[in-house]
């Protein structure tokens, strides 16, 4: 497959890829959709804010599932968000303090926190009702997608108004950011 071919498949495919990443993430997956966002972003505004709101729409249903889940089994739904790599205990006594100071809007910070949605839905139930979780999980999920992809489309644009065919370029630049992104992130988290 070439560098052209990828890139149309993945714009072609990108409200579908945006909403299964996202909801995979909200449960059991550990990369953001974040990275396939900014990668649709690079080369379309219009598939990127499709894919941006698809994102959003399976993550606010993953959100939902576990809050239901968290409700109803709760020991085993934390052993299951537990098994997911790079989540930590650190992060659950970090939304519960959330949540104790804040009530159901602690979840507006949830998107900046680098705490991923998972755990933000697993406590939800003993702090707020299922319709106000996702009436403001929409929101702050819509906005750092439309954030980081935002960003996204601004860099491939001034890219694309230079002469040449960019695209190799921005797609080493993405890979190489999310490495690099990621790689501090899980230094941060497993530090004690």
């Amino acid at each position: 497959m070439t560098r052209k071919q990828f890139i149309a498949s993945v714009l072609a495919l990108a409200p579908l890829l945006g909403f299964l990443w996202a909801f995979a993430e909200g449960t059991i997956f550990f990369i953001v959709p974040d990275v396939l966002i900014s990668l649709v972003a690079l080369f379309s505004f219009r598939r990127f804010s499709v894919c941006a709101i698809a994102a959003t729409l399976g993550s606010i249903i993953a959100g939902m599932l576990v809050y239901y889940m968290a409700a109803y089994q709760p020991a085993d739904t934390k052993t299951i968000i537990q098994s997911v790599p790079f989540v930590t205990q650190k992060m659950f006594v970090a939304v519960q303090t959330g949540y104790d100071h804040h009530g159901a809007w602690a979840l507006a910070t949830a998107p900046i926190s680098g705490i991923p949605y998972k755990i933000h839905a697993f406590l939800a139930p003993a702090h707020v009702e299922m319709l106000p979780f996702i009436l403001i999980s929409i929101p702050a999920r819509l906005l750092r997608f439309f954030v980081v992809g935002g960003l996204s489309f601004l860099i491939g644009f001034l890219a694309r108004r230079r002469k040449g065919n960019p695209s190799g370029k921005l797609l080493a630049a993405h890979a190489i950011f999310w490495s690099i992104f990621y790689a501090l992130y899980w230094l941060k988290v497993m530090q004690p």
